[in-house]
């Protein structure tokens, strides 16, 4: 796993788009679903931080659960970064 991972960031890094493969998130919570996400996308905890504007603790509690409250900006930067929609992110669906 962890040489894919290098693959993919490397691949990155040279202007490829990656695209993960597919996440089965509707049965999780979404601490749960931000963390299998990134690992689909192969990004480490720091490099998601750094792109949505959080700490790396930050991004580690959002994905244990342990994050009280996710603010709006935090998930429009997961959206963002992922491609997803906010009903992505929060509930693991497309639409309602």
């Amino acid at each position: 796993m962890a040489e894919i991972e290098s693959m993919c960031k490397r691949l990155r890094s040279l202007g490829y788009i990656i695209t993960p493969p597919p996440v089965e998130v509707e049965d999780m919570r979404i601490g749960q679903r931000l963390k299998a996400i990134r690992a689909a996308h192969g990004y480490s905890l720091q490099e998601v931080a750094d792109r949505i504007g959080a700490s790396k603790a930050y991004v580690w509690e959002v994905e244990k659960g342990r994050a009280k409250n996710i603010g709006s900006d935090k998930i429009m930067g997961f959206c963002k970064l992922y491609n997803a929609t906010p009903n992505f992110i929060l509930l693991g669906k497309e639409s309602l």
